[in-house]
């Protein structure tokens, strides 16, 4: 079923399956540099609610990533 719009505003429902072996390849395909992906910094754990924060401002490109 799909929600009725409302103020010009279009909603679309999506349904997807698990597949554990393509999701091995995006995997694959990532690490080897084939399939980029945006990652910002990677930061440690003591310094995650400062990525937070800068997230919330706004502007980050990418997402955080933390380190042990």
């Amino acid at each position: 079923m799909v929600p009725a719009t409302d103020r010009c505003i279009t909603v679309k429902a999506l349904v997807t399956q698990v597949d554990g072996s393509r999701l091995g390849e995006l995997l694959v395909c990532a690490a080897s540099g084939r399939l980029p992906t945006r990652g910002h910094a990677v930061v440690p754990l003591d310094q995650v609610a400062e990525a937070h924060r800068a997230v919330a401002k706004g502007g980050v490109r990418g997402r955080y990533g933390s380190s042990p």
